[in-house]
């Protein structure tokens, strides 16, 4: 090979390194433009290397929802809109069933909670007098709720089996009040208030 050839076998390969550095500065150049300014139309999915999706944006009505997939394919979470166009997050478990969520409702924030069969939980939020608490069974029915608000707190300890009232505790800015119920009718109660001091049964409490 002559002296002129490797000349321009040499000028070439410094061509070429040239050309392969311009594609490098304008590829990336290119990345930072699209991560910058990318408008993406829902609906749309993102999916791993193994083609398994990891997350989708599907649109309905005037919103949309964020979903996440865990490792079998089912919804692990969800971040959208309500019917209200409030805010909602959800998760759900193994087998795509919600374990909580947590929403927005006009008078505020409400978070339920659910267990691992799905029977029975709990629940909390609030509203413009304060927030509350509820607890629910296996079949349903409340268990437990309270709540409170600028006059005080009350407290319902339910019938398992019906959602009835069996003992209920109030507090106002007065005193405190405990009761028994039983059918909604009050049976036993005892008290105390700044007018008329510890009663039961609306008597006077004995002094010890």
């Amino acid at each position: 090979m002559s002296n002129t050839d490797a000349e321009r076998i040499a000028e070439l390969e410094r061509r070429l390194a040239r050309a392969e550095s311009a594609v490098e500065a304008l590829t990336d150049k290119l990345a930072a433009a699209v991560m910058a300014d990318t408008t993406v139309v829902a609906p749309f999915r993102v999916v791993n290397s193994a083609n398994r999706v990891v997350f989708d944006v599907v649109a309905h009505g005037d919103g949309a929802e964020l979903r996440i997939f865990g490792p079998t394919g089912e919804v692990a979470a969800a971040l959208g809109l309500d019917e209200h166009g409030a805010g909602i997050v959800s998760v759900r478990d193994a087998a795509g069933r919600t374990a909580g969520h947590l929403s927005l409702e006009e008078a505020g924030g409400r978070l339920v909670l659910f267990s691992g069969a799905h029977q029975g939980g709990l629940a909390m939020g609030v509203e413009e007098q304060g927030g509350w608490i509820s607890m629910t069974n296996a079949d349903g029915f409340y268990t437990v709720t309270m709540s409170g608000d600028a006059t005080g707190g009350l407290l319902h300890l339910h019938d398992g089996r019906s959602d009835a009232d069996v003992v209920r505790l109030s507090a106002t800015p007065d005193g405190g009040r405990l009761e028994a119920l039983r059918d909604d009718e009050t049976v036993w109660s005892a008290g105390a208030d700044a007018a008329s001091g510890p009663t039961v049964d609306g008597t006077a409490a004995p002094d010890e």
